[in-house]
């Protein structure tokens, strides 16, 4: 027989012994375990020392009273499930009870055990659905601030093994690989092992071959139960794996490799939650690839701003316009922000200009402590600077421009300057399905720039 262990928390001993008579008359299969507890406070201890599968709770205890009672029972015990049982038969109340968090609100004497059980029994599920989708919440922000880290390799290298071994530990497999499509467009090649034999690094397949070859030719993830008994298994492949994952690393509609994420221990399959994740993780993955093969591109054709290591003009427009296009094939939302430093003219007249290009660097240095480095950041000539930013989960674009004025309060507070280092910023948001193209939205950023400009008189 299943058994609950309830915890009533009601100052009337009537009340609650009723609540037990109720349930055992019930006929129900589940037995209960009682507890009780006739003030807030005992209830609040005897939640801190034991375990229980539910409270039932009245709303209306010596020491609390009314949803604030409720409130402290979920900070002391925010997994457990609450039905609030009351006297008090308020649909308004029930309506706030359910708001703040409560499962159920039964009114006391109308309710007989039946309905008490299967209350209870219900608050039960709900709780752990919603516990469940919080914890889906939570993988699908630590996966962005995952795909945030791994963007912030600039070493192709470094980003190569920090994808691979990420992956991986993702859904708790000891090893993997990841692939690359050569320039022949026809084979991939093993650029990274996490954990696999020290002689398959450097290993080739082809399209279509073995597990990564095939998830490459059709863009699709591909699990398999059993590497070492799988008909498809490449040749040249060591035996020594058993459940495979192999997954696309896509940009757009273009397979760029292959994340190959395999168990020599466990057989059996990947549930779909683990191919998901790891599927949302590879798309966040390619982007942060092709950005690394971009930059490393950029630094080729000399493209940095000398004075303050930012992006010179046309470094920004190289990435700019790759970024915007890729935006165009996906769903994320980008900020473009102008920058103009203030009193540029002042500064230089009367401080000279090695004070001149020291502001400018200083605002570089702003910049970098306010936009992430995956941000595209640039000094566009002069005194003017632009940022190409994706915004975080929970941010918008007031959001960053209140961040980067907070940067520049707090550069000035501890840095010490013949000058105060002011900023005028402008932006402007592209929105996917917007048909906004990249000159529009720097026409916006910039005339938004000069309005702020003029509001402050920088």
């Amino acid at each position: 027989m299943d058994s609950l262990h309830l915890l009533i928390i009601d100052d009337n001993s009537g009340d609650a012994r009723l609540v037990w008579e109720e349930l055992k008359l019930s006929g129900s299969r589940v037995l209960f375990e009682p507890a009780w507890a006739d003030c807030l406070a005992a209830g609040l201890a005897r939640l801190a020392a034991s375990a229980f599968d539910a409270v039932l709770l009245d709303l209306g205890l010596p020491d609390s009273q009314g949803l604030e009672t409720l409130r402290r029972v979920q900070e002391t015990a925010p997994k457990l499930p609450v039905v609030v049982m009351t006297g008090l038969d308020d649909e308004n109340l029930a309506a706030q009870a359910l708001q703040s968090g409560a499962q159920d609100y039964l009114v006391k004497g109308s309710a007989g055990g039946k309905m008490i059980e299967r209350s209870v029994r219900y608050a039960i599920e709900r709780k752990r659905a919603e516990l469940a989708q919080a914890r889906r919440a939570s993988e699908l922000e630590a996966l962005f601030e995952t795909g945030l880290e791994i963007a912030s390799q600039v070493s192709l290298q470094a980003l190569l093994q920090s994808v691979v071994a990420r992956a991986a530990r993702l859904v708790d497999a000891p090893m993997g690989g990841l692939y690359l499509l050569q320039s022949d467009q026809r084979t991939l090649r093993l650029e990274y092992s996490y954990n696999l034999p020290e002689e398959m690094v450097g290993f080739g397949l082809e399209l279509g071959q073995g597990a990564a070859g095939r998830a490459a030719s059709s863009g699709q993830p591909l699990a398999i139960e059993d590497y070492q008994t799988w008909e498809g298994r490449a040749p040249a492949v060591p035996p020594v794996f058993h459940r495979t994952l192999a997954v696309p690393l896509m940009v757009g509609n273009a397979v760029i490799g292959v994340i190959n994420i395999a168990d020599n221990v466990r057989s059996g399959s990947f549930t779909p939650d683990e191919i998901r994740l790891v599927a949302m993780f590879a798309a966040q993955a390619a982007i942060a690839i092709q950005n690394a093969r971009l930059y490393e591109q950029v630094q080729r054709l000399a493209t940095l701003d000398e004075l303050t290591g930012l992006y010179n003009r046309r470094g920004f427009f190289l990435l700019a316009e790759q970024i915007f296009r890729m935006a165009h094939r996906s769903t994320s939302e980008l900020v473009l922000f102008f920058i103009d430093v203030d009193h540029m003219k002042q500064i230089n007249d009367q401080l000279g200009h090695q004070a001149g290009d020291q502001a400018l660097v200083d605002a570089a240095t702003v910049l970098r402590g306010t936009f992430r480095v995956t941000d595209v950041m640039a000094r566009m000539g002069g005194d003017e600077f632009a940022v190409l930013a994706y915004p975080s989960i929970g941010a918008n674009s007031r959001q960053l421009v209140n961040r980067l004025q907070s940067e520049i309060l707090r550069f000035n507070t501890w840095t010490s300057r013949p000058f105060v280092l002011s900023l005028s910023a402008g932006c402007a948001c592209w929105v996917p399905g917007r048909p906004t193209t990249l000159e529009e939205l720097m026409s916006l950023a910039d005339q938004a720039m000069y309005a702020a400009k003029r509001r402050t008189g920088g």
